[in-house]
């Protein structure tokens, strides 16, 4: 073996930036994937049919569109000139990720361009009764400002030890302030339950106005040129290989999977790590990518997140047809149902998730009808605003798709840090090192929250790995 060789297992995200991050250290990597391909819940799929034979038009309950535009969009997309399948394409995991240096400098190795949302998706909504930009009233908006100048002042922002996301607004602002715009955020996102939710994990970081990026024939070009650049710089794929756990004398070896199965691999070797990540709990996640028969969206914007409060099934949409409106012919629409507030969703059938967000979206784009008093929410009248008719759905279900950012994640990471197996490392720290192994782990349940904070931690990583791996020897 030599000397500067390290085994990573598990090709998602996390596995292919920790092996470039690697690369620029000068070290050898190989890559084991238990999967047939790389990018883990990464992917973008394309939707299609065949236009020699059918061609889509409103008579026949498809698209309508430009035909010239239809094989332009499509020849750029699929690096074709001649007629093939295509009608849109979705993502079925992250559709973007977070700028940062490390993104930068990534991107640029790779020679990968990546592009902003345009405007005709930048607007973001949160449903109140209605649709709306901003979901408090007059008055709720002057209070919480209010709170606000008093939590500055008083500089009373910072969350407590195992404070939850609920218990920190009842101390800052108030139970609005987290009904109508927290809860349905985070739940948006990580899919968590407010209630549960660590304060401390979730506001670890702070970034100074975050923009979203995203390469244009969709994430999983990312995954493919950051594999293919691997490929250039000798890293060697193994797919379809699981691995088994990790023996006392193993390699020095980086564990870039889900909390389950890292906790399987480093049973025999760190036994006390492992029982404590077993016990993280992992989320189910439901996506519905829906193309209508609509010529134009409904809706100019980036998408719209749902309070509990509003008895939603759904946890949100998200505007692909505004998001990327080269990709798509027509009006597309991603729905995220299930996470820790409906986890059985995942169980339910195609017609009733079909059927579930048919019903979710016909309240979303109705008008209300006859109530003057807004500030009150007595029953609402509605009358039809968009008439819904789905051409084409596909349901992704991941049944461990997120860890639940709690209380009791925060609890786990701190005792696992304290533990005389961990190497100290630098706080805050989106990674593990053992103190007794060449071993190390990677992965979104140590706190780094989102695709940016993994890349970057996996720069720290690799720093860490050259000068305590290849320092010391074999």
């Amino acid at each position: 073996m030599q000397k500067n060789q390290v085994t990573i297992i598990g090709a998602g995200f996390s596995g292919l930036v920790t092996a470039f991050a690697l690369v620029q250290k000068g070290l050898s990597v190989k890559i084991y994937e238990k999967e047939s391909r790389a990018g883990g819940l990464i992917q973008t799929q394309n939707i299609s049919w065949d236009p020699e034979t059918h061609f889509p038009d409103e008579t026949s309950g498809t698209l309508s569109f430009e035909k010239d535009q239809f094989y332009s969009a499509q020849a750029e997309l699929q690096n074709t000139t001649h007629r093939e399948k295509y009608i849109g394409s979705y993502e079925t995991g992250a559709n973007g990720i977070l700028n940062c240096q490390a993104l930068e400098f990534l991107c640029n190795e790779i020679k990968l361009n990546l592009f902003s949302v345009p405007k005709s998706g930048q607007k973001k909504y949160i449903f109140r009764q209605k649709i709306r930009r901003w979901p408090f009233f007059f008055w709720e908006t002057l209070i919480l400002l209010i709170l606000l100048l008093r939590m500055f002042w008083k500089k009373s922002a910072r969350p407590k030890e195992q404070e939850s996301i609920k218990q920190w607004c009842e101390r800052q602002f108030n139970l609005i302030f987290f009904n109508y715009l927290l809860d349905p955020i985070l739940s948006g996102i990580y899919a968590g339950d407010g209630t549960k939710l660590s304060a401390r994990l979730l506001f670890a970081k702070k970034r100074k106005k975050p923009q979203t990026l995203f390469p244009k024939k969709g994430m999983g070009e990312f995954v493919e040129c950051l594999k293919n650049y691997l490929i250039s710089k000798n890293v060697t794929f193994h797919f379809c290989q699981e691995w088994p756990p990790l023996s006392q004398n193993h390699e020095p070896t980086i564990v870039a999977t889900s909390a389950p199965a890292a906790s399987r691999l480093i049973q025999n070797v760190s036994p006390i790590v492992s029982q404590l990540i077993n016990q993280i709990e992992m989320l189910p996640l439901v996506t519905a990518q829906c193309f209508y028969k609509e010529k134009k969206p409904p809706v100019t914007g980036f998408g719209c997140l749902f309070p509990r409060k509003e008895n939603f099934q759904s946890l949100g949409v998200l505007f692909d047809s505004n998001l990327f409106p080269w990709r798509n012919s027509g009006v597309s629409e991603r729905w995220i149902l299930g996470g820790a507030n409906n986890p059985d969703l995942i169980h339910w059938s195609d017609e009733k998730i079909i059927l579930s967000l048919q019903k979710d979206r016909s309240r979303l784009y109705q008008k209300q009808k006859q109530n003057k008093d807004q500030s009150q929410t007595p029953p609402l009248k509605w009358e039809p605003k968009v008439e819904s008719s789905i051409i084409k759905t596909h349901i992704t279900r991941w049944h461990q798709a997120l860890p639940h950012y709690t209380l009791q994640l925060e609890s786990i990471l701190n005792q696992i840090h304290d533990s005389k197996e961990t190497l100290p490392q630098p706080t805050p720290s989106y990674f593990w090192m053992s103190s007794t192994h060449k071993l190390a782990l990677i992965g979104n349940y140590w706190g780094g929250i989102g695709l940016s904070s993994i890349l970057e931690s996996s720069f720290d990583l690799a720093d860490k790995i050259y000068l305590q791996w290849e320092s010391h020897g074999p």
